[in-house]
C-alpha cells in the first residue's frame, strides 16, 4: 500500500507538475500574444500619424502652392497697371507735345513722326514773302537733314553688346 501510496503521489507530482508547467506556457503565450498585439497597434498608429503627416504636408504644400499663384497673380495685375499707366502717361505727354505744335502748320510739314512712324529728318522750305520770287522757291527740293549721330551697338561673341562711338565712314548711308 505504501508503494501504491508513493507511486500515486508520485503521479499526482508529476500530473501537478505538467499543469503547472502547461498553465506557465499559455501564461508565456498569452504575454507574447499581448506584446504582438501591442506591437501591431502601435505600428498602426505610428502608421496613421505618418499618414496624417502626410496629409498635412501635402494640405499646406497645396496652400503654398495657391498663395504662391494668387501671389504671381496679382504681380502681374500689378505690372499689367503699372504699363498701364506709364502708357497712359506717355500718351498724355504725347498729346501735350503734339499741342505744343501751332496749329498752322499743316500736318504735311509736321510729317507723319507724331503717329509714331521714324520718318527721315527732313525740313521745309519757308512760304515765300511778298518780296520773293515764287518760282526760285518752288523749284527748291525739300533737302534731307542729316540725322544725328547715335552710338551703335557692336555684338562681341565674348561677352555682349557695347556701345562703341565712331564716327561714319564715308560713303556710309544711315
Amino acid at each position: 500500500m505504501q508503494d501504491e501510496f508513493i507511486a500515486k503521489n508520485k503521479q499526482f507530482k508529476i500530473q501537478a507538475n505538467n499543469e503547472l508547467q502547461h498553465q506557465k506556457l499559455d501564461a508565456e503565450m498569452k504575454v507574447q500574444l499581448a506584446q504582438m498585439e501591442l506591437m501591431e497597434r502601435c505600428e498602426i498608429e505610428f502608421q496613421q500619424e505618418k499618414l496624417r503627416e502626410k496629409d498635412i504636408t501635402a494640405k499646406e504644400m497645396e496652400a503654398r502652392l495657391l498663395s504662391e499663384r494668387q501671389l504671381a497673380e496679382e504681380k502681374r495685375k500689378t505690372l499689367r497697371l503699372e504699363y498701364e499707366a506709364k502708357f497712359r502717361r506717355h500718351e498724355l505727354a504725347e498729346s501735350r507735345r503734339l499741342a505744343l505744335i501751332p496749329e498752322h502748320i499743316s500736318s504735311e510739314q509736321r510729317g507723319p513722326a507724331h503717329i509714331g512712324i521714324p520718318q527721315p529728318y527732313t525740313y521745309s522750305v519757308p512760304t515765300p514773302g511778298p518780296t520773293h520770287s515764287y518760282g526760285l522757291l518752288e523749284s527748291l527740293p525739300e533737302v534731307p537733314e542729316t540725322p544725328p549721330m547715335f552710338a551703335q551697338p557692336v555684338v562681341t561673341t565674348a561677352v555682349g553688346t557695347y556701345p562703341i562711338l565712331a564716327p561714319p565712314v564715308l560713303g556710309q548711308l544711315s
